[in-house]
């Protein structure tokens, strides 16, 4: 069930009235390039941070704050918390409503600063994404975790994080093999998150209401790899060109040139042979073959 699928009523009417005085207050026009899609409907906050845990949280980050709805029910958790707001007004506007909390507020693109955050502290983080980031964002975040897997355990860093995204980014974040909907994304980041739709937000519970339903993401990082890959870029590589063509059988895409040529085709066609996957499609593997192909590869390669 999609919450806030639903029509409108008076008390959805007075709280967009409110937030429709923030904005003029402030003096910002909801900007489409900035994907600024303000969640009006306090129960759903809530509902949302009532799935952000406490215990164990020494530090949150927010990324895009927006009129600070989901930052007005964690600052009261008085944990000290990091705020990404790119949008310089609306930066202005939450130094001074938390001004009396332990709030940073960065005002910049939290895609420049994302490596720091999750290497250099134990930071949970949580966000309503603006959609306009939402692929660049958890594709740096799947390779600054998996670029470093060699160096540290995933959950020595980065604690988890419960994200707002479109309904369907989510389902390719979840989905299985065997699905349409399963593809490189769902791959790299099952290998490194325990990861669940949480809750799912109908369209008209913001303002302006975009034009698709979100779900509420929540994930956690796994130990390590359940196998680790010998080269990351080659993993990267073989997940990400396999569903380029993903309707092709792996015999037709996975090809040396991928590979600059460090590897003889006869030597990709014998390796498909011999796991039984040459007439497969990319949708067919598991994230954990994925791996395993990827480290065949990479052995021919070393």
């Amino acid at each position: 069930m999609v919450i806030g699928a639903k029509r409108m009523n008076k008390m959805d009417s007075g709280m967009i009235s409110e937030l429709k005085k923030r904005i003029q207050d402030i003096g910002i026009i909801p900007n489409k390039r900035l994907s600024q899609n303000f969640l009006f409907d306090t129960d759903i906050a809530r509902e949302i941070c009532d799935g952000i845990p406490v215990e164990g949280i020494d530090r949150y980050v927010e990324i895009g704050a927006g009129l600070g709805i989901l930052t007005d029910i964690i600052v009261e958790r008085r944990i000290p918390l990091t705020i990404y707001e790119k949008d310089d007004r609306l930066s202005i506007f939450l130094k001074e409503r938390y001004k009396d909390y332990e709030v940073e507020i960065i005002n910049e693109d939290i895609l420049n600063n994302l490596e720091r955050e999750i290497l250099s502290y134990d930071s949970y983080i949580f966000s309503n994404l603006p959609y306009s980031i939402t692929s660049n964002f958890f594709g740096k975040l799947v390779d600054i975790i998996g670029y470093k897997h060699d160096k540290i355990k995933f959950s020595e860093e980065f604690i988890g994080s419960t994200i707002m995204v479109q309904r369907e980014f989510a389902e390719r974040i979840v989905s299985k093999p065997n699905n349409k909907k399963y593809g490189n994304i769902s791959v790299k980041f099952q290998n490194l998150f325990e990861v669940a739709i949480r809750l799912e937000v109908g369209k008209n519970r913001f303002y302006p209401e975009p034009s698709v339903n979100s779900s509420v993401l929540k994930f956690t990082p796994k130990e390590e790899f359940d196998v680790p890959p010998m080269d990351y870029h080659i993993y990267k590589k073989t997940v990400d060109s396999c569903f380029i063509k993903r309707r092709k059988m792996l015999k037709n895409i996975i090809s040396a040139d991928i590979f600059n040529n460090r590897i003889e085709r006869s030597d990709i066609q014998n390796i498909l042979e011999d796991r039984g996957w040459s007439k497969l499609r990319p949708e067919n593997l598991t994230p954990r073959e994925f791996i395993i192909l990827s480290n065949l590869i990479s052995e021919r390669i070393m």
